[in-house]
């Protein structure tokens, strides 16, 4: 079981209230982000199969510019194609590797293949001598306990605030210098954006506290112990299902606000799906209020 500091990334997401719609717009609220859900539409109702929308927003506290949130969207495209605009850019092309794609599925919480690959390159530069396989295996391993213990941190209303993530990225990055190496150059040698590392440690934060929580709750019980039986209770409420399906396009939409970026990211499983999606995309765009560190997945509810 990982330690304290023992931190895994899962690909810009976070936990939100599940939610079914009828036939009427919603809106939902989650305190950093409000938007209108289009009809037919809802939040958390996961489908694979079917495309889908993921928003997220990225403040510009964190030092994130336009040009930093398109390269490594360009990067994971073939043959991207860009569109500008007044307020940003819209960059669309094939994922490669099927990197738009769900790895696995956990509640709301979606594990990407980008999350594992992240996870499995960590693994690999901490032991060299481990076989691909297995840093692979054990990488799958990380990232689905690390969204078991995200759930629980939904649940429990354990909340990490941006102060704290940029400190410990601050700190993250001066002992990185005193080493004598460079941000960049950690960064690129992990193969990671900024917006990216700023999740991972969102993450490692609130995989904290939660321990700490773990640990209260069985008290009889040492901090491996307390967590792998945490892991079972959980396991035991939400189902992990694995998924196969492939994504036949991706186009992110990157807008510039006063105080953050707003990006709009229609993933494409079936070309017939095609106008509903962009039609879904555009209303996203026109119903955000507000751009704070926050992220949203939606998801089609039909068919």
């Amino acid at each position: 079981m990982r330690n304290r500091t023992f931190c895994v990334i899962t690909f810009c997401f976070v936990l939100i209230s599940m939610c079914f719609l009828g036939c009427s717009k919603t809106v939902f609220d989650d305190g950093f982000i409000k938007i209108n859900i289009p009809s037919g539409w809802g939040v958390g109702q996961i489908n694979t199969s079917k495309s889908y929308v993921f928003a997220s927003t990225v403040p510009k506290t964190f030092g994130e510019t336009l040009q930093s949130l398109i390269n490594p969207m360009e990067s994971n495209l073939e043959d991207p194609s860009f569109s500008f605009f007044e307020e940003g850019i819209i960059v669309s092309g094939k994922p490669k590797e099927t990197l738009a794609d769900a790895r696995f599925i956990l509640g709301d919480i979606i594990i990407s293949k980008r999350d594992v690959d992240i996870e499995a390159k960590r693994i690999g530069m901490i032991n060299s001598t481990i076989q691909p396989d297995q840093i692979y295996n054990n990488a799958e391993i990380n990232v689905i306990q690390n969204a078991y213990f995200m759930l629980g941190a939904k649940t429990s209303d354990v909340v990490i605030s941006d102060t704290d993530v940029l400190a410990e990225m601050e700190r993250s990055f001066d002992e990185v210098v005193s080493a004598g190496g460079s941000k960049e150059g950690f960064l690129t040698g992990w193969g990671i954006t900024e917006n990216e590392f700023r999740k991972l440690i969102s993450e490692k934060l609130v995989y904290a506290e939660m321990i700490e929580m773990v640990d209260n709750t069985f008290p009889d019980l040492n901090e491996a112990e307390s967590a792998s039986e945490f892991l079972v209770k959980m396991s035991e409420i939400y189902e992990l299902k694995e998924v196969t399906s492939q994504a036949i396009s991706l186009s992110s939409t990157v807008i510039e606000r006063d105080n953050g970026f707003l990006i709009i990211s229609g993933v494409l499983y079936d070309e017939k799906d095609e106008n509903n999606l962009n039609r879904l995309t555009k209303e996203l765009l026109n119903s955000f209020e507000s751009i704070s560190p926050s992220s949203v997945y939606i998801f089609s509810s039909e068919g």
